[in-house]
């Protein structure tokens, strides 16, 4: 049975540190909950190649592009930091 949202947050919330505050908080919530909308869109078929990502940041002049990707056994996901 697949833990529902609540408990994966009362989870996260319980794998903080003691000293965590309500900003470190709200920071892994904010995380975990962008982290799976990645997935849910990688799943739908929602992807951007990396070339596509390249090609737009040449286009608006950014000079270095640094992307965070998460690895999730053989897919790759895209992720806002």
């Amino acid at each position: 049975m697949e833990a529902t949202e609540k408990q994966r947050a009362i989870d996260a919330l319980k794998a903080l540190p003691d000293e965590a505050t309500l900003e470190d908080a709200i920071e892994r919530l904010c995380f975990i909950a962008k982290i799976e909308e990645g997935l849910r869109q990688s799943h739908a078929g929602q992807v951007v190649s990396h070339g596509e990502v390249k090609k737009h940041y040449r286009l608006v002049g950014a000079d270095q592009i640094h992307i965070l990707t998460i690895h999730h056994g053989s897919q790759r996901f895209p992720a806002e930091i």
